[in-house]
């Protein structure tokens, strides 16, 4: 008997909405959780599981039978301090032993790159993007001994002019000002401890708004957290706190401990002040109470919202390490054409060899005089 072929031509298929979507998709998904179940009793796919004989079990203080828990569990036993997922667990934030990580890994990266012909240009490349950042991650869990910093400091600086068993070498421009931005006359080096401390600083502004994370909920209960509203000790408007911008006015209100709250009124999307001072104002105080009102009717307090931190170091939202650092650090502006010598086609040496010019710190017989090297005519 002959039967005749006919080929099936789809034209449109199911899409998002279609009646049978919804059936189809929970065909596909019951066949797949099969397909799965099956491979798993096949012993082709596994789930992770828990490897004991690579686990350690950590007291925390004196726990009576250790040894006996460890075998129940089957897993070894271990003391703090240790090291876990790269930093070290339990140890004392103030010793140097927690740096010696840092500090050999620094090392063995130069040993390499000391057998290699470098410009000066090179040597700078490699320290803004590695040596500079293989401590980031400790600068911002644990504050940076002087010793330490010094010692990281001093490797960076032997390694940029060349000094790494090579001989004495000059280094021609003093290191506060290599680490000025370009646009100041530096090289934009990281100075390590002015970014200890805004890396350090993120988590102040964490405290102020991650209200339920589960670190701060620890350090609340151990060490307590003032709740309220701002007060005059406060900074919450200005750049200084109102007791020390306005000390003669503070002498003479009456509650030195009071809330912004307290004074402040809003009706009517008004906001007015009332002040309350143990005696009235005198001439001589009427400038400074005039400017006094200029800053709190000028002030970001509108009503009775809920009090926020907020961060005005830089014009994104929100806290930045790099703004942060910026404000902290000492600005010691060189005159000279910075932006034009790094232009980004400029080859790094170039730029490297006209800063220092610029500068006037090119070994001339002039600066080696100064120097005290002598010099045969």
């Amino acid at each position: 008997m002959a039967v005749q072929k006919v080929s099936l031509e789809v034209r449109v298929g199911f899409g998002e909405g279609d009646p049978l979507s919804p059936l189809l998709f929970v065909l596909i998904t019951e066949a797949l959780s099969r397909m799965m179940t099956r491979a798993g009793e096949e012993g082709l796919l596994s789930g992770f599981q828990i490897n004991l004989c690579k686990s350690e079990m950590v007291p925390v203080g004196c726990v009576p039978d250790l040894e006996n828990l460890a075998g129940i569990m089957g897993c070894k036993t271990a003391q703090l301090p240790m090291n876990y997922l790269g930093l070290p667990l339990g140890a004392k934030f103030k010793s140097k032993a927690i740096w010696d990580p840092i500090l050999e890994k620094m090392e063995r990266k130069l040993v390499g790159w000391k057998r290699m012909y470098l410009s000066k240009g090179g040597r700078l490349t490699l320290i803004k993007s590695t040596l500079s950042s293989l401590p980031t991650h400790f600068l911002s869990l644990f504050p940076i001994l002087v010793a330490v910093a010094s010692r990281i400091d001093k490797i960076q600086r032997d390694f940029l002019w060349g000094g790494m068993g090579e001989g004495k070498k000059f280094h021609l421009v003093n290191w506060a000002q290599v680490c000025q931005p370009i646009h100041l006359g530096g090289l934009g080096i990281r100075n390590l401890r002015i970014f200890n401390k805004a890396l350090l600083g993120k988590w102040l502004w964490r405290f102020g708004n991650e209200k339920e994370a589960l670190w701060r909920l620890v350090i609340v209960a151990k060490y307590g957290d003032q709740q309220g509203g701002w007060s005059s000790g406060e900074l919450w408007c200005g750049t200084t706190s109102l007791k020390e911008a306005y000390p003669d006015l503070f002498r003479i209100t009456r509650n030195k401990e009071a809330w912004v709250k307290e004074h402040l009124q809003y009706h009517n999307e008004v906001v007015s002040w009332v002040l309350n001072f143990s005696r009235p104002i005198q001439d001589w105080e009427e400038e400074s109470l005039s400017s006094f009102l200029d800053l709190l009717y000028s002030s970001w307090v509108k009503g009775y919202g809920l009090d926020r931190v907020c961060w005005y170091g830089s014009q994104e939202k929100g806290f930045q390490v790099k703004s942060f650092y910026n404000a902290m650090l000492p600005k010691t502006a060189a005159l000279g054409p910075w932006k034009n010598i790094w232009k980004p086609k400029v080859p790094t040496r170039v730029a490297f060899f006209v800063w220092t010019t610029a500068l006037d710190r090119i070994l001339t017989t002039d600066n080696l005089r100064r120097r005290r090297v002598i010099i045969m005519d």
